[in-house]
Order: structure tokens, then C-alpha cells, then sequence
């Protein structure tokens, strides 16, 4: 049975979601404002989007505030405002100047702050992440944040036919935003329903369940500062591995965290999925 576990936690590497772009914000504040000196891009793709301005317009910017809008991180000055979404493998480090580069470094910013002069770094072996250089009175959504998923509206939208609960929490345009693969195997898990459900079948109460779990569990995994494994995936703003993969129920595990039983794997929305049948009953059709 180790062994079985241990194959599970190799095949399994988070994507960066809502906790883990909340813990960058919550580790940038402390050095707000920042000033920027001069930038560096080294992958164009880094800056696609058409909207974009470019990076050079951010030298002389002070960032006073830092703020996250579901998957996205957005550093906010007067004049521009910079958008970090870090899709399947990007990563921001905070390091000092003289430290050489990382490999796959495609865009960094010398910034002076309170203690000094530092170098905001962009990471992304995949090259899937963006940067975006806006105004700053751009928006890219107005669905309901995860953190505020328990008092997300619920007007119909996200129960159209029968697309299964975790295929709307993986699409950012419907009930809320910032959820990803591992949270929402673990906000279907906490509310106590199978992520296969259709979503026309819930009724008011369990939407409730589920948006009280989607701020729980965010809240739960942001103060763990993200979900890695013991040896790879996410790392938070100072490299180091998040520590919310020993708190994960169901995502990756071959047993339930909760009841012990085995836990169920399958394909939801093109995604791997996991579930206890245990505390997760099926649910039949109103």
C-alpha cells in the first residue's frame, strides 16, 4: 500500500490556484511600496496578450498595493498596474539582485523597497503563465472570488444541464472564480458531495454547502501557503515548497483523510479526480 501511495504522489503535482496566488500576495505586502528601477523580458511570449502594455512601461512605477482577483495577482500603481497569472508552472521569486538566475527566468523587475534594492522574478518552465502591463482601472472578471464563495449569488448559471459540479468550479466564468483541479476535489469533499454530480440536481442548501467549503478550504490552504509535495511543485515567493499537501482529504490519495476508505479516481472535465464514496454519496436526481 506504500508503495501504491508513493506512486500516486509522483504522478501528482499541483497547479497554482487560489491559495497559492493569495500566499504571494500575502508575502509581497510587507515590502509595498516598491519602486521599479528597470525591467528585464526574456521571453516575449511572457507579455502576449494584446491589451498589454509593454513592460518598460512599468520603470519608475511605485506599487503601493497588491490584491488577487481568482487566479490572477495584480500589483497596483498609479499609472499601471501589473496582471501575474501563473497558469501550470509559473512562480514569482523575491530574491536578491546578485543571485544568479534561475533557469526559465523570462522576466524580472528591479524594484527598491524599504530594505533595499531586490528583483521580483518571474519563473515558468512551461512558458503557459502571462504577465499583463494595464491600467489601473482594468477588470478582467466579476464572478465571485473563492473567499467570498459562501455568499457567492446563485441565479441558475452554473446548473445548466448536466455538466457535474467540479466542471463548473474548474470554469472561472460560472459559480466562482480561483478554483482549480486539487481545490475542487477538496470543496466537493468537505461539503460532502460527489464532485460527478450534475449540478442541475443540487438543490439551494447543498449550494450553499459548497460555496461555505470553497471559502473554507481556500482559506485552509492559503494559510498553508499553497499545496506542493515533500519534493516538487509550487513554491512560494522565497522558493520554498507550500505545506498543503499533507492537509489534501482526497486529491492524489489512495485513502480518505476523513473515514479511511478508498478513495475514488476518475476523469472530470479532462481533469484527474478524486472522491470518497463514503462522504461523498451519490446524489439522485430532483
Amino acid at each position: 500500500m506504500q508503495a501504491a501511495h508513493r506512486c500516486v504522489l509522483r504522478t501528482m503535482s499541483p497547479m497554482p490556484e487560489a491559495p497559492e496566488l493569495e500566499t504571494l500576495k500575502r508575502q509581497v505586502e510587507p515590502f509595498l511600496p516598491m519602486r521599479v528601477e528597470s525591467v528585464s523580458l526574456r521571453l516575449e511570449r511572457a507579455l502576449r496578450h494584446p491589451d498589454s502594455l509593454p513592460l518598460e512601461s512599468l520603470v519608475g512605477e511605485t506599487f503601493f498595493k497588491v490584491t488577487r482577483s481568482g487566479k490572477w495577482l495584480i500589483l497596483h500603481g498609479s499609472n499601471h498596474s501589473l496582471w501575474v497569472h501563473l497558469r501550470m508552472s509559473g512562480r514569482l521569486r523575491w530574491c536578491d539582485p546578485a543571485d544568479a538566475l534561475e533557469k526559465h527566468t523570462h522576466a524580472s523587475l528591479r524594484v527598491s523597497s524599504s530594505i533595499g534594492q531586490s528583483d521580483l522574478r518571474f519563473i515558468d518552465p512551461r512558458t503557459f503563465g502571462e504577465l499583463r502591463v494595464l491600467r489601473p482601472d482594468a477588470q478582467l472578471s466579476k464572478v465571485t472570488d473563492v473567499l467570498d464563495a459562501k455568499s457567492a449569488p446563485h441565479d441558475g448559471k452554473p446548473c445548466s444541464g448536466n455538466l457535474a459540479i467540479k466542471a463548473v468550479f474548474l470554469d472561472q466564468t460560472r459559480f466562482v472564480q480561483g478554483i482549480g483541479n486539487y481545490l475542487a476535489d477538496e470543496v466537493c469533499h468537505a461539503a460532502r458531495i460527489d464532485p460527478n454530480t450534475p449540478s442541475s440536481s443540487l438543490s439551494e442548501a447543498q449550494w450553499a454547502d459548497l460555496g461555505q467549503a470553497a471559502s473554507d478550504c481556500f482559506e485552509v490552504f492559503a494559510k498553508a501557503r499553497g499545496t506542493a509535495l515533500k519534493d516538487e511543485g509550487w513554491k512560494d515567493l522565497f522558493g520554498e515548497l507550500g505545506g498543503g499537501g499533507d492537509l489534501l482529504k482526497v486529491h492524489a490519495k489512495p485513502k480518505c483523510g476523513t473515514c479511511s476508505g478508498p478513495v475514488s479516481k476518475g476523469k472530470i472535465a479532462g481533469r484527474s479526480s478524486y472522491w470518497c464514496q463514503v462522504c461523498q454519496p451519490a446524489i439522485k436526481a430532483l
